[in-house]
C-alpha cells in the first residue's frame, strides 16, 4: 500500500507540475513564407537597395525574432543600376555570395529618362523614348530571373518604390516617371504569374500613403528632396511591406499568467514562465523568452504613425489575468518599467513600447554591432560603385593603384558636380586597398551575430501600489 500511496503522490505532483508546463509553440522561421534556416540572401537593385536601409531592417527583425534559426543577407545594390548593369556583374559580386535566395528591385534607372517633365508628358517623343526604355527593362529583366532560377536559386520580386512626382517642393520633377514605374510594377506582376515567385508591393503601398499625407500637406513626402531615395522612414514602410508578404509572425512573445491560482495561461507563446509565486501583495515569476523585440530608433518612429509595424510585427505582450482591481508596478530585473492598472493588465501591454526593459536593451546592442557592419559594407559597396563608373573603367593604369587614384580624381573633378562623388573618390582611395579585410570582418560579423540574441532568463515583479 505505501509503494501505492508514493505513486499516487508521484502522478499528482505530475499533474500538477503539468499545470505549469504547458507545451509552448515557438517562432519559426520554416512557417513563414521567404526564408529558411542557413539562406544565403542577395539583394540585388541600385542606390537604395545600396542605401541598404530596409534590407537592415529585415536582418535585424530576422536575428531578434529567430535567434537561433541563423541566416545571411547580402546587400548586392549599386547606385545608377539598369538592370543589364546587373547582369554584368552578375557573376562576380552577386553569385559570388552562393546565393540562396535573390530579392530583386529594380526599374528606377531603367525608367530615368530626362525627358519628363510635366510639359512633356503624353508627347510622341516621350513615350517613343518610355516604350523603347520599357522593352530594354524588360527583355533583361526576364534574363536576369532566369539566370537565378536556372541555378535553383528561390527569387522574391520587389515591385519599384516610388518617385514622388507630386510634391509639391521645387526640386527638380521628373514629372511621369512614377507613372513609368507603374509599368514596371505591373510587369513585375506579368513575371512573378509567370514563374509563381512572390512579390513585395513597395509600390501600391508608398503611393497610397503619399496620396494621403500630401492630402493635408502637399509638401510631405516619403522619399526625399531628391523625389526617389527613401529616407529612415520610407525604409521602414518598405520593410513593413516586406514583412506582410513574408507573413512574418505578429508576436515577439506571449507571456501571459492567470494571477487567480497562480499559473501559466494556455495561451502563453514563444516563452517559458517558471516559478510563479503570490504573496503580499506581490506576483513574482521568471520568463525566458525565445525571441527579442525589434529596436525601433528615433528615426524610424514617424513610420510608425503610416503603418501599424508594433501591431502586426512587434507585439511583446504581457498580459496578468484575474488580479485584484488596483494598480501594480511592474519590474523586470529591478529595472521599473511602469505602472499599469488591472484593467490594461488583463487586456495585456506591448512590452516591446518600453525602450526600459532588459530584452529592448539587448535588442539595441544588437542593432548597435550591425551598425558597424553597416559600415562596412557601405565602403565595400562604394568600391563597386566607383568600379561600375565610366571613367574607372577608362582609366588606362588601373594597375598603377597611385597613379588610378589621381587619374579618377583629376576625371571625377572634371565630370561630376555632386559632391557625392567627391566622397567616393575618397572612400575609394581609403578602403580599396582593404577591400579584402573589409569583406572577411563582414562575415565574421555575419557568422557571430547571433550569438548576441540568445535570449536571458528574466525576473519579473508585479507589486500592488
Amino acid at each position: 500500500m505505501k509503494v501505492f500511496r508514493i505513486i499516487a503522490v508521484i502522478f499528482f505532483m505530475l499533474v500538477l507540475a503539468g499545470c505549469n508546463n504547458i507545451q509552448i509553440q515557438k517562432n519559426n522561421i520554416e512557417e513563414t513564407g521567404f526564408f529558411h534556416r542557413n539562406d544565403k540572401i542577395v539583394f540585388v537593385g541600385n542606390s537604395i537597395t545600396k542605401m541598404g536601409m530596409f534590407h537592415h531592417n529585415l536582418l535585424l527583425y530576422h536575428i531578434t525574432r529567430f535567434p537561433e534559426q541563423p541566416l545571411k543577407m547580402y546587400n548586392c545594390g549599386v547606385g545608377g543600376d539598369v538592370t543589364q548593369n546587373v547582369l554584368n556583374r552578375l557573376q562576380t559580386d552577386i553569385l559570388s555570395n552562393k546565393p540562396t535566395v535573390a530579392a530583386i528591385m529594380l526599374g528606377m534607372n531603367d525608367m530615368n529618362l530626362r525627358q519628363y517633365s510635366k510639359e512633356s508628358a503624353g508627347s510622341e517623343e516621350v513615350k517613343k523614348l518610355e516604350n523603347n526604355a520599357f522593352a530594354t527593362y524588360r527583355k533583361k529583366y526576364e534574363i536576369l530571373i532566369n539566370e537565378f532560377l536556372s541555378r535553383k536559386i528561390r527569387v522574391i520580386l520587389e515591385r519599384p518604390s516610388i518617385y514622388d512626382q507630386t510634391a509639391a517642393f521645387t526640386s527638380r520633377n521628373l514629372y511621369g516617371k512614377n507613372d513609368a514605374l507603374g509599368r514596371c510594377a505591373l510587369f513585375v506582376d506579368s513575371i512573378a504569374q509567370k514563374y509563381n515567385l512572390p512579390v513585395v508591393d513597395y509600390y501600391s503601398k508608398m503611393n497610397r500613403i503619399t496620396s494621403e499625407i500630401q492630402a493635408k500637406d502637399s509638401m510631405a513626402t516619403i522619399v526625399g528632396n531628391d523625389r526617389t531615395h527613401p529616407g529612415e522612414v520610407g525604409h521602414l514602410i518598405m520593410t513593413y511591406q516586406f514583412l506582410k508578404a513574408d507573413n512574418a509572425p505578429q508576436f515577439v512573445s506571449k507571456i501571459v499568467v492567470d494571477a487567480a491560482n497562480a499559473s501559466i495561461s494556455e495561451k502563453a507563446f514563444n516563452c517559458h514562465i517558471n516559478n510563479i509565486s503570490k504573496a503580499d501583495n506581490k506576483i513574482k515569476f521568471t520568463v525566458k523568452e525565445f525571441s527579442l523585440p525589434f529596436p525601433v530608433t528615433e528615426l524610424q518612429t514617424d513610420a510608425l504613425k503610416l503603418v501599424p509595424f508594433l501591431n502586426d510585427f512587434n507585439v511583446e505582450l504581457f498580459k496578468i489575468k484575474n488580479l485584484r482591481e488596483g494598480k501594480y508596478q511592474l519590474k523586470i530585473d529591478d529595472v521599473v518599467v511602469g505602472t499599469f492598472s488591472s484593467v490594461q493588465l488583463a487586456r495585456g501591454i506591448n512590452l516591446a513600447e518600453y525602450q526600459s526593459t532588459p530584452q529592448y536593451r539587448q535588442a539595441m546592442k544588437i542593432r548597435e554591432k550591425l551598425e558597424y557592419f553597416w559600415e562596412l559594407e557601405r565602403r565595400d559597396r562604394s568600391i563597386h560603385f566607383c568600379e561600375k563608373l565610366p571613367d574607372y573603367r577608362k582609366c588606362p593604369v588601373k594597375n598603377d593603384f597611385n597613379k588610378l587614384i589621381n587619374y579618377l580624381d583629376s576625371s571625377f573633378t572634371a565630370n561630376y558636380t555632386n559632391p557625392y562623388f567627391r566622397e567616393i573618390i575618397k572612400t575609394y582611395s581609403a578602403y580599396k586597398p582593404k577591400e579584402k579585410e573589409i569583406k572577411v570582418e563582414m562575415e565574421k560579423i555575419r557568422e557571430t551575430i547571433y550569438s548576441f540574441a540568445v535570449p536571458a532568463e528574466h525576473f519579473y515583479e508585479l507589486n500592488n501600489q
